[in-house]
């Protein structure tokens, strides 16, 4: 649960009045693995200083700012007020099959070997008591994604690109290869936040032309770029800064006698120029938002919110996010 500072100036407060008024502008955003004296500098910095970090949030990702496009109230509940959204099945299969890939790639297992892994992976994130139907469901297709994944990465390798796997330096973080690039959002020089995104898999071969490789594990094949990932990919390109080649593969769970069990989308230059300029607007109107109020409990209770988002689904309600939050830093403050 995150924790909000005290504020400074606690002993020329009206108590009667915070009291009254619960903790509304008396609480700022949260502000991570800050001390108080950098605390109080931004708070008397106020609005004048850029509204990501006002808010306590340093950095941004793609998926952070797809979550702002298609839920914003989700996005406040995680990001300034720190609700834990749950992962589920198909979070914990791609990651499971991501593992059991890597294993094939670099660590010379065969598929089998591969899909134990997989699978050993997807038992730990799923908890060992869990025998929920959707979860057992996902669980008896592993195998399958890891093979058409594997499958797939063969055809890349073969047909559409000819190159060496680039493993990522020992101690890097998630075991993956980290890109990042500062936007700017306005025209004062404090106006930019860093985007920092994760890749997958990275190729290189002897022109020195290199190659990004996203896999995307699912039911449905798409046949042509989705918003969300067309907009990752766009950012992995630039943020990579050598113009690679970006291309998400699609592998699903079919068995081998069904057709299209994966695909390969290669990220054309007009889809790469819309979507990049689609995420610069996204996180200009981020920091419009943000700036309409210092009050993260505000901005959760008047931005447009709509419960039947997927984000939402098996979650706890947003009021019930916003009580839990209020009362858990109430707390906190009553404890120092």
């Amino acid at each position: 649960m995150p924790l909000r500072p005290e504020s400074p100036f606690w002993d020329l407060e009206d108590t009667e009045y915070w009291d009254r008024n619960s903790i509304q502008m008396r609480l700022r955003s949260y502000l991570r693995k800050n001390k108080n004296d950098v605390i109080v500098r931004r708070i008397k910095r106020g609005r004048g200083m850029n509204p990501f970090h006002h808010h306590g949030v340093n950095h941004l990702s793609p998926s952070s700012v797809n979550m702002f496009a298609g839920s914003s109230t989700a996005w406040v509940a995680r990001y300034l007020l720190g609700y834990k959204f749950s992962a589920g099945p198909s979070a914990w299969r791609g990651i499971a099959v991501e593992d059991g890939l890597s294993a094939w790639m670099f660590k010379g297992a065969d598929v089998q070997a591969a899909a134990n892994i997989a699978l050993e992976k997807f038992d730990e994130l799923k908890g060992g008591l869990n025998f929920d139907d959707n979860v057992e469901k996902e669980r008896r297709r592993i195998y399958r994604y890891v093979v058409n994944a594997i499958d797939a990465l063969i055809e890349f390798e073969t047909e559409l690109f000819v190159g060496q796997r680039q493993q990522p330096p020992i101690g890097m973080e998630k075991g993956q290869w980290s890109v990042g690039l500062p936007c700017r959002f306005g025209d004062d020089p404090h106006d930019k936040i860093d985007v920092i995104g994760y890749l997958d898999f990275l190729y290189a071969n002897d022109d020195n032309k290199n190659a990004i490789v996203d896999l995307k594990t699912t039911a449905r094949i798409p046949s042509e770029w989705q918003p969300a990932h067309a907009m990752q990919a766009a950012f992995y390109k630039r943020a990579h800064g050598g113009n690679p080649d970006v291309y998400f593969v699609y592998a699903s769970g079919k068995e081998e006698d069904k057709p299209n069990k994966f695909h390969i989308l290669k990220l054309d230059d007009e889809t790469y120029n819309r979507e990049l300029l689609r995420m610069k607007n996204s996180i200009k109107r981020m920091a419009n938002c943000l700036r309409l109020s210092e009050d993260a409990f505000i901005l959760a209770e008047s931005l447009p919110h709509d419960e039947s988002s997927f984000y939402w689904k098996g979650e706890k309600s947003l009021s019930e996010v916003i009580e839990e939050t209020k009362t858990a830093t109430l707390k906190t403050m009553k404890e120092k």
